[in-house]
């Protein structure tokens, strides 16, 4: 590896989805020990759905997961080529869940909403004292590593993925679904 790129981490979408989920299988078996760490398991988990999203369903172009406006002035400016590329603006996450057809029953829509109202309230923390109820937490998370392991399995991420990657996903998920379930035992 060239010098000048060994004090670089190189994140594209599939790795976002890894070291995200890298990090929920460091997290998670303190959970039980540590509840604070609950924010953080649930800010990963709610990142690595959104990143997995992206890989399931990005484009060539990657502008059919951006807002409308954004991904309109993103096409032109590709058309031409000409000046600063305009800023992109990512679609909300409750539509790039529409937008990736999940099959989700009730309960799955439940939890990804719930996951998505933790997470905004972790991200955008106002003065307060947040309680938050843990008993119901391994199965927001555990509903997410489903949809996340189901959204990997796509065509579009499938011909990018690696071995190498494909046993790390696996043993992310499965380091945090065992964690999970110690904390449920």
């Amino acid at each position: 590896m060239p010098k000048r790129l060994e004090r670089h981490a190189a994140i594209d979408e599939i790795e976002n989805v890894l070291c995200t989920l890298d990090l929920l299988a460091i997290v998670a078996p303190q959970l039980k020990r540590k509840r604070t760490l609950w924010k953080w398991a649930l800010i990963a988990a709610h990142d690595a759905l959104q990143a997995a999203v992206i890989c399931a369903i990005a484009d060539t172009t990657g502008t059919n997961v951006l807002k409308k406006k954004s991904a309109a002035e993103m096409l032109t400016w590709l058309e031409k080529m000409d000046g600063e590329p305009p800023k992109e603006w990512m679609e909300e996450f409750l539509e790039l869940i529409k937008k990736a057809n999940l099959k989700m029953n009730a309960v799955e829509q439940k939890q990804v909403k719930k996951l998505h109202f933790f997470r905004n309230t972790f991200v955008h923390f106002t003065p307060q004292t947040f309680w938050l109820g843990t008993a119901e937490l391994p199965l927001v998370i555990g509903t997410t590593l489903e949809l996340v392991a189901k959204l990997m399995e796509s065509d579009r991420v499938r011909i990018r993925f690696t071995g190498n990657k494909k046993r790390r996903l696996s043993t992310d998920l499965e380091g945090v679904r065992s964690a999970l379930a110690r904390i449920t035992a």
